[in-house]
C-alpha cells in the first residue's frame, strides 16, 4: 500500500505521513528544496506496532511557497522498500494569491465488481488532472475507505487497517497522495454505514465497532491533517493563500435517537467561531453530507428532522452576523452540483451561501437529479428567514467517477468549478462560477 503521504502544509512546514511493516524498523525521510538548491537533511521516527507501523515527521523551517522532494526509506536495510518512495509537495504561501484544489469523495476500490484497472485508471487522471492544473492540495469529503463492505459481524482494527492497505495499494493512487497536500473527512463508510453513535451495528450496540474504526481513521487520515484542536476532536481549520478552511466532523459525535445532534456542542462553538472571525474573508466549509441541499432520503442528512435544529443554528448566525463569502463543500450523494440558499434576517440585507458537491471518485453507476428534493417554502427561525434554491439542472452532474477542481481569484472574488471525468480523457463536461 501507499507508504508516504504528503499532508497539512503550512508556510514553513510540512506533514509528512509514513507507513512501513513489523521488519522496517524505523523510518528515515530525507528531504530538501527541488531544485537541489540546498543539501538533503534527513529525519527519523520509529515505527510501532500499536501505531499500526504509522508515523507522523513533520518538517520544520522550511520556506513559503517553495518545492520540496522528498524520499522515504527504513532502517532495516533488508526490509521490504516502499511501495512509493519518492514525494513532492509545495508549502504555502505566506500572502495572500489565488489557489486551486481538488474536491473529491467515496473511493471505491474494494469491490469485486470494480476491477484493479478502473482504480488506477480514475487515479490516473486524478495525478494527471493536479499536475495540469497546478493543484495546491486535494481535499478528501468522506468515504476515502468503505469498511463496512463486505460486512463483517465482528470487525477489528487490524480488519479496518487492511481496507485502508488494500484501498491504497495501487500505485497510482499512492503517487498522488505522494504528489501534493491532501486534507481528509470521514464519513460514515469509515465506521459503517449511516453510522451514529446511538445506531446499533448486526443488532449490537456500535460502540465496540467505532472505536477500532476511529483509531483506524486517526492513524490512517486524522494524523496527517492540522492538529488545530485537542485530541479526541477530529474537525480541524486551515489556511491557505488568504482563504479560510473549516473541516466538519459530522460522525463521530453524531447522535440519532434521544438528544439528537449531527456534531457536538464544543465543536458548534468553535465553528461558529470561526465563522464569526472570518465574517468578510472568503470560507470554505468542508462537510461529508449536504448542508444547503435539501434531499429526499434525508434521514442522515443536515436536513433531516434529527437535526434541521442543528442546522438552524448555523443558519441563524449566519444570518443574525451577516455572514457570507461562504461555501460548504460535500460529497455522499454520487453525484455534483452548485447549490445556493438565501439568509434574510429582520431588517439586513440577505446572505448567499454556496455549495458544492464532488461524488464519486471511482464508480459503477450514476447519479440522478430525482435526489435533490423540491425546495422547503421559506423557512423562518428566531430572527432569520432561509430558502434554498431550485437546483438548476445546468448545474448538476449525475455520471459516475469524477472529481471538482475548484479556482478562487482572490481580486475578482470568483470561484470557478469544473466537473473531470477519472475515467474519460475529456473536456470538462460542466463548468460554472459565482462570486464568493
Amino acid at each position: 500500500m501507499s507508504n508516504l503521504i504528503i499532508g497539512d502544509v503550512t508556510p514553513t512546514t510540512a506533514r509528512i505521513w509514513v507507513r512501513g511493516e513489523k521488519k522496517s524498523g524505523g523510518a528515515k525521510l530525507r528531504y530538501r528544496p527541488a531544485d537541489g538548491s540546498a543539501p538533503w537533511q534527513t529525519v527519523t521516527t520509529p515505527l510501532e506496532p500499536f501505531r499500526g507501523y504509522t508515523a507522523i515527521l513533520v518538517l520544520e523551517g522550511l520556506a513559503p511557497s517553495r518545492d520540496y522532494e522528498c524520499q522515504l526509506s527504513y532502517t532495516n536495510a533488508k526490509s521490504k522498500p516502499p511501495l512509493m518512495r519518492a514525494g513532492t509537495f509545495t508549502t504555502a504561501p505566506d500572502a495572500p494569491r489565488d489557489i486551486a484544489f481538488i474536491l473529491a469523495s467515496c473511493n471505491y476500490a474494494n469491490l469485486e465488481v470494480l476491477t484493479s484497472k478502473n482504480v488506477d485508471v480514475a487515479w490516473e487522471g486524478i495525478g494527471s488532472l493536479a499536475t495540469a492544473a497546478g493543484a495546491d492540495f486535494m481535499i478528501h469529503c468522506g468515504d476515502q475507505i468503505y469498511g463496512d463492505l463486505p460486512g463483517v459481524e465482528f470487525p477489528t482494527l487490524l480488519d479496518y487497517q487492511q481496507k485502508y492497505q488494500s484501498t491504497w495499494s495501487h500505485p497510482p493512487t499512492a503517487r498522488v497522495l505522494a504528489q501534493l497536500p491532501h486534507y481528509m473527512m470521514l464519513d460514515d463508510h469509515e465506521i459503517f454505514d449511516a453510522f451514529a453513535n446511538d445506531v446499533e451495528y448486526f443488532w449490537r450496540p456500535s460502540a465496540p465497532v467505532r472505536d477500532v474504526a476511529l483509531e483506524a481513521y486517526r492513524q490512517y487520515q486524522h494524523s496527517h491533517n492540522p492538529q488545530t484542536y485537542p485530541p479526541p476532536a477530529l474537525y480541524y481549520r486551515f489556511d491557505f493563500g488568504g482563504v479560510h478552511f473549516f473541516a466538519l466532523d459530522v460522525r463521530s459525535e453524531r447522535w440519532k435517537r434521544k438528544d439528537p445532534q449531527m456534531i457536538g456542542g464544543q465543536q458548534l462553538a468553535e465553528f461558529l467561531r470561526w465563522l464569526t472571525v472570518h465574517r468578510d474573508e472568503p470560507k470554505f466549509v468542508i462537510t461529508s453530507i449536504p448542508f444547503v441541499a435539501e434531499v429526499r432520503e434525508r434521514d442522515d442528512k443536515w436536513c433531516g428532522d434529527e437535526y434541521r435544529v442543528q442546522r438552524e443554528q448555523i443558519i441563524d448566525h449566519l444570518g443574525n452576523n451577516q455572514i457570507g463569502r461562504l461555501c460548504f463543500m460535500t460529497g455522499d450523494l454520487h453525484c455534483s452540483y452548485h447549490m445556493q440558499m438565501t439568509i434574510s434576517p429582520a431588517g439586513g440585507p440577505p446572505v448567499t451561501i454556496h455549495e458544492l458537491m464532488s461524488s464519486p471518485i471511482n464508480q459503477v453507476t450514476s447519479g440522478s437529479h430525482a435526489i435533490i428534493a423540491n425546495p422547503r417554502p421559506a423557512t423562518t427561525v428566531t430572527n432569520v428567514t432561509y430558502q434554498t434554491a431550485p437546483l438548476d439542472l445546468g448545474e448538476f452532474y449525475g455520471e459516475h467517477s469524477n472529481v471538482m477542481l475548484v479556482k478562487y481569484a482572490r481580486a475578482s472574488r470568483r470561484v470557478d468549478w469544473e466537473i473531470h471525468r477519472t475515467k474519460r480523457d475529456l473536456p470538462p463536461p460542466l463548468t460554472g462560477t459565482f462570486l464568493l
